[in-house]
C-alpha cells in the first residue's frame, strides 16, 4: 500500500467514529426527551383521568429493550430480571389498552 491510500483509510475510520459518537449521544438525548414526555403524558392523563395503558406500553417496552441489551453486554443479573419485569409489565398494559379499546 502507498502511503495516500493508508492516509485515507485512517481518516474513514476517524470519521466513523465521529459519527458514531454523535449518534451515540442522540440516542441518549432521545431517551432522556422520550421519559421526559412520557412522564408529562401521564401526569396530564392523570389530571385530567384519562387511561394512560398506551403510553406504559410504550415505556415499559423500551425499558425492557434497553435492559436486555445492557444485560447482553455487562451480564449482570439485575439487567435481565429488569427486563422480564419490564417486558410483563408492556405486556399487561397492552393487554389492558386493548380490552379498554374493544369495549
Amino acid at each position: 500500500m502507498d502511503k495516500e491510500k493508508i492516509l485515507e483509510r485512517s481518516r474513514n475510520e476517524n470519521n466513523d467514529e465521529g459519527l458514531n459518537y454523535v449518534s451515540s449521544r442522540g440516542v441518549r438525548l432521545g431517551y432522556k426527551i422520550f421519559l421526559l414526555l412520557c412522564a408529562v403524558l401521564i401526569v396530564v392523563n392523570i389530571i385530567f383521568k384519562q387511561n394512560s395503558d398506551s403510553i406504559l406500553v410504550l415505556l415499559w417496552g423500551f425499558m425492557a429493550a434497553d435492559a436486555y441489551s445492557r444485560y447482553k453486554f455487562t451480564k449482570k443479573k439485575y439487567h435481565i430480571v429488569l427486563s422480564v419485569i419490564a417486558g410483563i409489565a408492556s405486556i399487561s398494559n397492552l393487554v389492558n389498552y386493548i380490552m379498554n379499546v374493544i369495549k
